[in-house]
């Protein structure tokens, strides 16, 4: 005689399911996170500085051509203490001729807005200070740490 075939339980369906909807919940967990860092970055008034004064130098201009964009998503960070801000950005620059990098290190005394202390361009291992006109080296800076900063 044929037995009947029993049913495999469904438990290991739940599980799985269970465990693919932790997943699902923890990616947009992380998503939403980056997005508000993205959007709080972006809307800073040190970055906006930044590209600002990028747009303006005649020498990322001459070097990368009309700026056609900026990277995804820069480096760095702003810190305000007591007034005092202090800022610094990597952000990576795409111009009609070439793509480039530029660091700018921002201060901002009590009261006052952004400007900006140094600015490097960097493109194929090739630096340029930009703030101030100098001969072109090698890539001699990094991002800093706040931590790395004077006060």
């Amino acid at each position: 005689m044929n037995e009947p075939q029993k049913k495999k339980s469904s438990a290991l369906k739940w599980v799985m399911i269970g465990c693919g909807g932790v997943a699902v919940l923890g990616i947009l967990c992380v998503g939403g996170i980056l997005a508000v860092v993205f959007i709080g970055v972006k809307s800073s008034n040190s970055y906006k500085k930044s590209q600002e004064f990028i747009r303006a130098n005649s020498v990322v201009r001459e070097k990368l051509g009309e700026i056609n964009g900026f990277g995804f998503f820069p480096t760095g960070s702003q810190n305000v203490a007591n007034g005092h801000g202090k800022a610094h950005w990597s952000i990576s620059v795409q111009g009609s001729k070439e793509e480039g990098t530029v660091l700018t290190y921002l201060s901002s005394p009590p009261g006052a807005d952004w400007k900006i202390d140094e600015a490097y361009l960097q493109i194929d291992g090739t630096e340029w200070r930009i703030d101030e006109p100098g001969p072109p080296g090698p890539i001699r800076h990094r991002i800093k740490s706040s931590s790395d900063w004077d006060d």
